[in-house]
């Protein structure tokens, strides 16, 4: 459902900006695969040194965790960028700003507890989240002639907000818990929990159709 998000959101970015764009590139984040996590992105330029972007991507694994019994993340990443010294048009060395939507879920991941007879028996919980943050971006986009794309991105931020969701209240109550070393960060995507600031790691190979 969530990768059939992703090549939508991708491709209404695409009807719409072709129309109107100075520029329209396409993109995939090849540095992302280390993690087992999939991203698109098309970027709109404005004018040779304003552009605007959007990226979807989606994993199964906590960076290099696995996040639970059943994981999966979701991050949609609006970027800002300024391009100090273009040749070709939105290309060189830029300046910027990104968002980040996220939501994540691990599932049915098992715990010992004790039940309403005081014996011991495996229950089981969810652990949900729903995050938003900003950060700043720089990067550099190197654009052949023949419209090949090559761009090393990052940038650092942090979440505005965090929510966290435990569908079985026991796991994360200490007295009821028996598992030892609990610790629901372990269901949490790592970045802006166990990592406190949230990271924008990219390096991309595209296409720029115009």
């Amino acid at each position: 459902m969530k990768t059939k998000l992703l090549s939508t959101v991708v491709l209404l970015f695409f009807i719409n900006s072709t129309a109107f764009s100075q520029h329209f590139d396409v993109n995939l984040n090849v540095l992302n695969f280390v993690f087992s996590k999939y991203e698109l992105g098309a970027e709109y330029g404005f004018n040779d040194k304003i552009a605007v972007g959007i990226n979807v991507n989606t994993t199964s694994k906590n960076m290099t965790e696995a996040g639970g019994k059943e994981y999966s993340e979701f991050n949609i990443i609006p970027t800002f960028k300024y391009f100090l010294t273009p040749e070709k048009g939105a290309d060189g060395f830029y300046l910027g700003a990104f968002a980040r939507y996220r939501s994540s879920a691990s599932n049915k991941n098992d715990f010992f507890a004790y039940d309403a007879n005081s014996i011991i028996v495996i229950e089981q919980t969810n652990v949900t989240s729903s995050a938003m943050g900003l950060g700043a971006l720089t990067g550099y986009k190197w654009v052949a002639g023949n419209g090949f794309i090559v761009e090393a991105e990052f940038g650092v931020g942090k979440l505005l907000n965090n929510s966290i969701s435990i569908s079985n209240s026991k796991a994360d109550d200490e007295t009821k818990n028996l598992t030892k070393d609990w610790d629901k960060n372990d269901y949490l995507p790592v970045l802006g929990n166990k990592i406190p600031v949230d990271l924008r790691l990219g390096l991309k190979i595209g296409y720029r159709i115009k």
